[in-house]
C-alpha cells in the first residue's frame, strides 16, 4: 500500500516537472518586444483596428519571427519581420521555404485588452502614420497583396 502511494507520488512529481518545461508565452502585447510595439503603434492609428489585429509568432529555421495582421488588410506577410525588427529580404525560393517548414508559435491579440475595448492605441512612444495605406504598403512576397 505505502509502495502504491510512493509509486503515485512519484509519477505526479514526474507528470508536474515534465509540464513545466514548455516554454514561455507571451501573455500581453506588453511583453512584446520594444521595436514591435512601436511597429504596432504605427500600424494601428487611432482607428478601432485593435480589435482585429493579432501577431502571430513565428519560428523558422531556428528563429523567431512576428507578423503583424489587421483583418482588413489584403496583404498577408507584408509586415513580416525578424527578431531584430527587420523584414527579411528573401527570393521567392526562400519565400516559398519559409511557407513549407515555418512553425505558427503562437498568436496574440496586437494591442492589450484595455486599448482594444475603447478602440485608441496611445503611447508615449506614438510614431505617427499619416495613413493606414501608407502604413501597411506591401513589402511581402509576390503574390501576397
Amino acid at each position: 500500500m505505502m509502495r502504491r502511494f510512493l509509486f503515485l507520488t512519484c509519477i505526479i512529481i514526474l507528470i508536474g516537472i515534465l509540464s513545466c518545461n514548455k516554454k514561455e508565452k507571451i501573455a500581453d502585447p506588453e511583453e512584446f518586444p520594444v521595436w514591435l510595439q512601436q511597429k504596432i503603434i504605427e500600424l494601428v492609428p487611432e482607428k478601432n483596428l485593435c480589435q482585429i489585429t493579432n501577431v502571430t509568432i513565428i519560428e523558422y529555421n531556428g528563429k523567431k519571427y512576428y507578423h503583424i495582421y489587421c483583418g482588413i488588410w489584403s496583404c498577408m506577410y507584408c509586415q513580416l519581420f525578424d527578431e531584430q525588427g527587420n523584414r527579411p529580404d528573401w527570393t521567392t525560393s526562400e519565400w516559398n521555404d519559409f511557407f513549407a517548414k515555418k512553425k505558427d508559435v503562437q498568436t496574440v491579440p496586437a494591442c492589450s485588452k484595455a486599448v482594444a475595448s475603447n478602440g485608441h492605441v496611445s503611447s508615449s512612444r506614438i510614431i505617427p502614420a499619416t495613413s493606414l495605406c501608407k502604413a501597411v504598403a506591401c513589402n511581402g512576397p509576390k503574390g501576397t497583396h
